[in-house]
């Protein structure tokens, strides 16, 4: 049988304060108590440890004697702790004795902790241990104290207050949420559902393609707010993707189209007589099926980017090699704009997949040189930190549009569809970069601004990931 959720929650809610009520004199004598306990224990541990190490510190190497009014100070300090101490030196005659200094106050300690430990828990078997410590000073043994104490633990008076108090706390605290929880249970659940069904009507309305869809309403539970600013992000990104799609379709489609018209019209001419086919025109044409071929060869990359990001062969190399490599190959084409690289990397061994890693430090420099003015430099640097490599390829050239950072490793994207034709890009380029480098566990950044340059910031991991 089905419920309304503002009925259930209230039931739910009732439900889990009655039974918290229930667990609540479980709760008390026993996990806080247990709790409290392991404090106790642990704080009784660091009190005989700063007993011992208060006795150290009386001796005086240069006298090699003890300080008679300082251990008594520490014995008194230890007594009103609960502590019954006496003091030997290393040939085991004594210093200073709480029972030989005051047995009867040693006595009633003994008494008084009895009686609160057994008369708070009867079933409880403890009773007064000794146990000796080796004193040190500056690394060398000048004696041993023997401290005494009711084991295996004991709680001061101000403890057991605590305890008693705490415990008439969440009684009373639990008593007033079962008043409570029904007026509780039926604002919030009323306060939960509002949203929630506006949830429900958004995502049905995107799920049936209204992407520009969002919901219009505030509440202060962190949960609900998250999940109305989820849906709406959702909607905004399912919205700018389509978009996205459709400029990526239109692209790919006039990418195709163009070539495609190209090689068209120059057949029809030739079979219509109109032009001769000579080694001028039978180049124009190949080289228009090139532009075709390359064209299908980057779509079968994306397809394979997947799979291949996936199968990574890992091998030890030199990170600054192989960005020479990369320089090197692009040489052509910064030779064309008159482009300095200055590298400013150390020779750093690092393991990767060194064909990727090829692949995304060469699109990287590559794109800078495609964008970066006639006479201008490239810079790449890098910094190790936390084993981690950070790897920056910075130009000074024309920069990306701050509306086009979230999108620039899409694929197929172009901030400029007739700049991205002009410099040959293909818009996949960044795509390979950010698979390549997350398949490392690795991620890249970028920071641009318009007619300054673009930095883009690569971080790896200097060893394989376990």
């Amino acid at each position: 049988m089905k419920q309304s959720l503002s009925r259930k929650l209230t039931s739910v809610i009732l439900l889990t304060v009655l039974i918290a009520v229930g667990l609540v004199s479980f709760s008390s004598s026993y996990f806080i108590h247990d709790q409290f306990k392991d404090y106790i224990i642990e704080k009784q541990t660091q009190t005989i440890n700063q007993i011992v190490a208060q006795a150290s510190l009386q001796y005086n190497t240069s006298t090699e004697s003890w300080d008679q009014e300082k251990v008594h100070e520490v014995g008194m300090y230890a007594l009103y702790s609960g502590y019954i101490i006496k003091v030997y030196d290393k040939e085991n005659n004594s210093i200073w004795d709480a029972e030989v200094w005051d047995m009867s106050a040693c006595v009633q300690l003994k008494n008084d902790i009895t009686h609160r430990m057994l008369n708070q828990f009867p079933t409880q078997e403890g009773k007064f241990i000794s146990r000796d410590y080796i004193l040190e000073y500056k690394g060398s043994d000048v004696g041993k104290i023997t401290i005494s104490y009711f084991g295996p633990y004991f709680y001061q008076v101000d403890d057991l207050k605590f305890i008693n108090q705490l415990q008439v706390i969440l009684l009373i605290i639990a008593m007033i949420s079962i008043l409570s929880s029904v007026f509780v249970g039926i604002y919030f659940a009323k306060t939960l559902t509002r949203p929630i069904l506006k949830t429900i009507d958004a995502t049905k309305s995107i799920a049936s393609g209204h992407y520009d869809y969002s919901i219009d309403y505030r509440t202060n539970i962190t949960e609900v707010s998250e999940l109305i600013d989820s849906i709406n992000y959702l909607s905004k990104t399912l919205n700018e993707q389509d978009r996205i799609k459709k400029q990526i379709t239109s692209d790919v489609a006039h990418e195709l189209r163009t070539p495609l018209s190209t090689l068209l019209l120059n057949i029809e001419a030739v079979r219509d007589g109109l032009v001769d086919l000579d080694s001028n025109r039978l180049k124009s044409l190949y080289d228009e099926v090139l532009r075709l071929t390359s064209i299908v060869k980057d779509l079968e990359q994306l397809n394979k980017i997947e799979v291949s990001s996936q199968k990574l062969d890992y091998q030890m190399f030199d990170i600054k090699e192989l960005l020479i490599e990369c320089i090197n190959s692009l040489n052509v084409k910064l030779d064309e704009k008159n482009i300095d690289v200055i590298l400013k990397v150390d020779s750093n061994q690092i393991e990767g997949d060194r064909n990727r890693l090829y692949q995304v430090f060469y699109n990287l420099i590559l794109n800078a040189c495609l964008y970066s003015n006639q006479n201008s430099q490239v810079f790449i640097t890098s910094e190790i930190k936390d084993h981690y490599i950070t790897i920056e390829v910075k130009d000074n050239g024309i920069g990306i549009p701050e509306e086009s950072l979230p999108y620039i490793f899409e694929r197929f994207y172009r901030v400029d569809s007739s700049r991205n034709r002009d410099s040959g890009g293909s818009g996949i380029g960044l795509t390979i970069v950010k698979q390549f480098v997350e398949a490392h566990e690795g991620r890249v950044e970028v920071e641009s601004q318009l007619n300054v340059g673009t930095t883009f910031t690569i971080i790896l991991p200097i060893k394989k990931p376990s």
